[in-house]
């Protein structure tokens, strides 16, 4: 409805959706000031913050004695509020560093390092220094409009040059990291094994192959190494300042042999054909093993699954049978079944996350995966499900890689029913009925990972019908993080991963009441994934000391270490079997991880090398900060930094000048926009101001004002028998708005409700201005200012599904409604409208062949407004969204509540509407790949069959609107069907949109549609 919402509803909307990388802006904060640094922590951080600040300056220092410094003062926020190892780097409007302090208790790349804070700025740090630098007409661009986003040179670059660039740092300043680890390396090799090595247009952070966005990092970060051992020792300085400076930001190739005397193109290709002759070398190595030393994929009775892509934490739940966390792109991640010699997983259930699940005998399964706890907020917890009920067993508690077995442990070899018969009656008494989710969990013993500020322990979780009690079993500091606890089969004992700040990490053995008892396989490696053998004398683990992650067992007693499976890529995770006949793990592939079942080598094995090949710890000592604490303050960087010229042309083809500026505080606590333009031939002034406010964190609040002036109709004069105009009546509108936001995300469904008032002020006035005094009484009664007030209530829920090669929303709905009531202030009686908008859609995934899923997609919306509104429902056009170009310079439509394709937009109005779209979507292709060297990436291609219907109508016998006539407007339904061809791309290499290109033919309203019998069309954006 035209002027019904004003922008700043939208601008909380489109805060909503950014919240899963937003910090906590409710939180208290204070600051401590360095030399280069304001570093903004919350509470229970200021540890974690000093040790932070301290490794910043240290870095900096590091990185300015070889690249040029960045300007001004970079802000650093230590955040807690999500369970992620991750950080981002803006330099935009001002230097700013976001880091979670989350240690790597998990994700294999992150884990070879001697300090996770040094990691993790030092990365950060980097970017900061690279996508900073400025030079030649870039920089008087700055100088004239400030820190403007479109001014910065090298953000214009690909993800895998900026984030090969940051890893590299990363590693040359800590002395380990990604490039000093295996991890990069191996996906490198196992692709060129496989024959499936990208090419370098292919390494956009929006590809859809595996590994997804690590590409970029693998790939770039193995690139920008050899590139930086070329040429001179300030080389990528070089790099770094000419792409600074060049007028043509995407000429990479001449960028890269100014700096480093060769192009990417040949750069890549001596590094993919290094890559290809290691692989050669490791695959003949890997086969020529023999059984006596280890087990290799080629050995008798290996066998492994069909699905690659994304898979982890597997678990025996028979001698038969394995459960695992997955995600093949097509689906949401699950937990997924093999059972016997099936080389085909079975889905079992939805999970969050790819984290552990735990089988008890009874078949009860206790898991952990992500959850909101508040629409900032994402925490790991513990769950349980038996018999088809789930139940959420903690909130918050920050608890991940659960392991669980029984207080009464029957033969582990048993059957399942043969085990849960034996556990039910030994069952204490004091442990809810039988028969229910919470007796089942009564007898177990659970250990977990529990997270803590900037550190991580391990903790005994008990389960009981009245609650859940979490203890402690070690201590936490950053200096130690646990990870990956697994009990022994009799339950007496407790095995897990245990790093140390100086990179060296081993496998600890624990009692159960978390004193140590031994520790094995210590190496300056990644040493990962404990598991017991039955028997309990040794225990199987992963480790890439030899340069590779190979599988391994150690003797409890002894310590003797033998290696007993390898493979020429990597494998990862050892687990055995109940009865010690099998060795399931998982083998990196070209196109992801494989379950894979080998068989235990029988007999004795030689003792492996216990020394690792990998670069020794640098053994950096750790600094702080002791700068003073303050309160965190928001003004030096929530005030404006930048402004963008904006030109536009009204519907008379007057050109608009003004600019544009944003800003928000580096927590996302205040956010605004201003937006001035002027039109010099009639003196009019269009502008607004946006603003919110995130300090409540639920609700959001968002004021607004707006002005512009629209040309409601030409004035007339009667000569004679001639009619002339004479001038143009125009209307001034304002409008002052606030809203409220509360917002409820969660992994699976999301929901928001919105409230505001409105105040609306129209004035009119002619041009020439003499012409309004001269209108007749009547007309000028008519034009005379008018103030509306309004009131309105927005509702939305969503539960719809996107996996990651997903052309559409599959499997969900989607629900919307608006509610608005106007008056107009300055009248006595009769002049209140209530307006009504609402929308639902359905989505349907249909397991059709494909790289993703084919989808049905229906959406109806209805609208109804009382005769006596002032603003008209529309119907007929292209729904999609806006995107900008370059400053100034849109291309596509917004979205629509009543598209009609190939219809012109706006070809019906009136007080009702109503319209649906149903749409039969289907994959075409993948092919993942750019064009040369050039900004664009080809992401997938797709393709859409639709029939849309629409109608805008007036009832009859209208008697007060000034919308409609009072005869009404007939109800005439337009329709159209077509289709369309889809394009996602990404620009700038790495930023994916859709683009569409369509054809429609009308179905009905053939008057309503044009000249042609058919209309072709592009848009931007999904239509809904």
């Amino acid at each position: 409805m035209r002027g019904a919402l004003r922008s700043s509803v939208a601008l909380l909307l489109v805060f909503a959706a950014a919240l899963r990388a937003q910090v906590a802006p409710n939180l208290h904060y204070n600051t401590l000031r360095t030399a280069h640094f304001r570093v903004h922590f919350s509470a229970g951080l200021e540890p974690t913050a000093r040790r932070a600040a301290g490794s910043a300056e240290r870095a900096y220092g590091r990185l300015a004695a070889e690249l040029h410094p960045p300007r001004g003062t970079i802000e650093l926020v230590v955040a807690d509020n999500q369970d992620v190892s991750n950080g981002f780097t803006t330099t935009f409007p001002t230097n700013r560093i976001v880091i979670f302090a989350r240690p790597t208790v998990d994700a294999n790349a992150l884990k070879f390092l001697d300090d996770w804070i040094d990691l993790v700025v030092s990365h950060e740090l980097a970017h900061v220094f690279h996508l900073d630098r400025t030079e030649g007409w870039w920089r008087v661009g700055q100088w004239v409009f400030g820190r403007n986003p479109f001014l910065f040179p090298n953000q214009y670059v690909p993800s895998w040059v900026a984030e090969g660039i940051a890893v590299y740092y990363e590693s040359r300043l800590t002395g380990s990291g990604r490039i000093e680890g295996t991890e990069h390396r191996s996906i490198a090799r196992a692709q060129a094994f496989d024959g499936s090595l990208p090419k370098l247009n292919a390494l956009s952070a929006a590809t859809l192959e595996f590994p997804l966005g690590l590409t970029s990092y693998a790939y770039g970060s193995l690139l920008m190494e050899a590139m930086g051992k070329r040429r001179a020792a300030d080389n990528m300085r070089a790099f770094i300042d000419v792409s600074a400076a060049r007028t043509v930001p995407y000429l990479l190739n001449m960028n890269a042999r100014r700096a480093f005397g060769i192009t990417f193109d040949s750069g890549y290709r001596l590094l993919t054909d290094s890559i290809s002759a290691s692989a050669g070398r490791m695959g003949a190595s890997s086969g020529s093993s023999s059984a006596a030393s280890s087990t290799t994929l080629a050995s008798p009775g290996a066998t492994s699954s069909t699905v690659g892509w994304f898979a982890q934490r597997l678990r025996w739940t028979s001698n038969t049978t394995l459960m695992y966390g997955g995600s093949d792109g097509r689906d949401v991640s699950s937990l997924k079944e093999l059972s016997g010699d099936s080389r085909t997983p079975r889905y079992v259930a939805r999970r969050n996350s790819l984290d552990i699940t735990s089988v008890l005998p009874s078949g009860a399964r206790i898991f952990s995966q992500y959850e909101f706890t508040d629409p900032y907020s994402i925490r790991s917890d513990l769950y349980a499900e038996w018999n088809g009920a789930t139940e959420r067993l903690t909130h918050g508690a920050r608890l991940l890689q659960p392991d669980a077995t029984q207080s009464q442990s029957p033969d582990a070899g048993a059957d399942r029913v043969a085990r849960s018969v034996a556990l039910s009656a030994a069952r204490s008494a004091a442990c809810a009925a039988p028969g229910t989710l919470r007796a089942e969990l009564c007898e177990a013993k659970i250990v977990a990972v529990q997270l803590a500020p900037g550190a991580s322990r391990l903790v005994r979780v008990a389960v009981t019908d009245t609650g859940v009690t979490i203890t402690p079993l070690t201590g936490t500091s950053a200096d130690t993080i646990w990870s990956e606890p697994r009990w022994s089969h009799d339950g007496t004992r407790i095995a897990a991963a245990r790093w140390l700040r100086n990179g060296t990490s081993e496998i600890v053995v624990l009692d159960a009441s978390g004193r140590v008892l031994t520790t094995l396989a210590r190496s300056h490696a990644v040493t990962s994934n404990p598991a017991w053998a039955s028997g309990d004398s040794t225990i199987y683990f992963s480790s890439d000391r030899s340069g590779r992650s190979e599988l391994y067992r150690a003797s409890v007693a002894s310590g003797k270490l033998v290696r007993v499976a390898s493979a020429p890529s990597a494998l990862y995770e050892a687990e055995p079997s109940p009865d010690d006949k099998q060795l399931a793990t998982l083998y990196l592939a070209g196109d992801g991880y494989h379950v894979t079942r080998l068989p235990i080598p029988a007999g004795p094995l030689p003792a492996a090398d216990s020394t690792s090949v990998l670069a020794p710890s640098r053994r950096d000592p750790e600094v702080t900060s002791d700068a003073p604490v303050t309160n965190y303050s928001a003004w030096p960087s929530v005030l404006p930094h930048y402004w963008l010229p904006s030109i536009q042309q009204n519907s008379d083809g007057l050109t608009h000048w003004g600019f544009i500026t944003t800003g928000r505080d580096v927590l996302a606590r205040h956010q605004y926009d201003v937006t001035a333009l002027y039109e010099p031939d009639r003196g009019e002034f269009d502008g607004g101001f946006n603003y919110t406010f995130a300090g409540f964190g639920n609700p959001l609040v968002g004021i607004g004002a707006l002005q512009e002036w629209d040309h409601v109709s030409n004035i007339f004069r009667v000569s004679g028998a001639d009619t002339l105009v004479v001038g143009t009546l125009r209307r001034r509108r304002r409008f002052l708005d606030a809203a409220v936001s509360l917002l409820r995300p969660r992994y699976r469904t999301n929901s928001s409700l919105s409230t505001g008032v409105e105040i609306e002020l129209r004035s009119y006035a002619s041009d020439p201005d003499a012409l309004f005094a001269g209108l007749s009484a009547t007309s000028r009664a008519r034009f005379s200012n008018k103030t509306y007030p309004s009131v309105f209530v927005s509702a939305g829920w969503s539960s719809v599904r996107r996996p990651f090669r997903a052309i559409s929303n599959e499997d969900g709905i989607q629900l919307s409604v608006t509610a608005r009531q106007r008056w107009r202030a300055d009248s006595a009686s009769g002049t209140r409208s209530t307006s009504v908008v609402g929308a639902a859609t359905a989505y349907k995934s249909l397991p059709f062949p494909g790289f993703a899923h084919h989808v049905l997609a229906v959406r109806g919306a209805v609208a109804w407004a009382d005769t006596k509104s002032t603003s008209e429902f529309s119907a007929g056009g292209v729904s999609g969204q806006t995107v900008s170009i370059v400053p100034g310079v849109t291309v596509g439509e917004g979205r629509r509540s009543f598209p009609v394709r190939g219809f012109p937009a706006g070809a019906q109005d009136g007080l009702r509407a109503a319209g649906g779209s149903a749409e039969y979507r289907f994959p075409l292709a993948l092919p993942s790949a750019g064009i040369s060297m050039l900004p664009i990436f080809l992401q997938r291609l797709s393709g859409t069959v639709f029939a849309d219907a629409a109608t805008a109508w007036c009832p009859a016998g209208i008697t007060a609107s000034v919308v409609c006539p009072s005869k009404g407007i007939a109800r005439d339904w337009m329709a159209s069907v077509g289709g369309e061809l889809q394009l996602d791309a990404a620009f700038d290499y790495d930023s994916p949109y859709r683009l569409r290109l369509g054809t429609a033919v009308p179905a009905a309203g053939r008057r309503y549609f044009g000249t042609g019998s058919i209309t072709a069309y592009f848009a931007v954006g999904i239509p809904f």
